[in-house]
């Protein structure tokens, strides 16, 4: 995690023991980016070829794989990007879960994490004095 100071290799460590204490949590964030990729990579091709099939006049088998191949490609990468957006928002709320109680984490989050009430009531406020410089208030 980028934001500790550490190197690459301790904070990956870091990263995989916190993780290994949520394996639920993990377990859903696999299942969600795996869904979202196959919907992806099944519903776009599918749609470009379908929409070719209207809009070429001759030819159209052999264009069809070739959309077929590009739309899977694209939109492989594209929903790559969500993968990795989505795991890390899934590391940022098992980090605010494990080192500061859910203190940053929207209710709803809270309660589908299972992290229980927060301390505190205002996290802006700790945010702020910390950003500026200042010890946080007491939890």
């Amino acid at each position: 995690i980028a934001v500790t100071g550490q190197g690459f290799c301790p904070a990956a460590r870091a990263t995989l023991e916190l993780l290994a204490k949520y394996p639920v949590q993990l377990a859903l964030d696999s299942f969600a980016t795996a869904a979202v990729y196959w919907v992806a990579v099944l519903l776009v091709p599918t749609l470009n070829v379908v929409i070719s099939y209207f809009l070429i006049p001759r030819g159209w088998g052999a264009c069809a794989i070739f959309i077929a191949a590009l739309s899977f490609l694209t939109a492989s990468i594209a929903v790559s990007v969500y993968d990795i957006c989505m795991t890390t928002l899934f590391v940022c709320a098992v980090r605010d879960a494990e080192y500061h109680e859910g203190r940053y984490a929207s209710p709803s989050l809270r309660e589908a994490m299972r992290m229980g009430p927060s301390k505190s009531q205002d996290p802006r406020m700790e945010m702020s004095a910390v950003l500026a410089g200042g010890p946080a208030p007491p939890a």
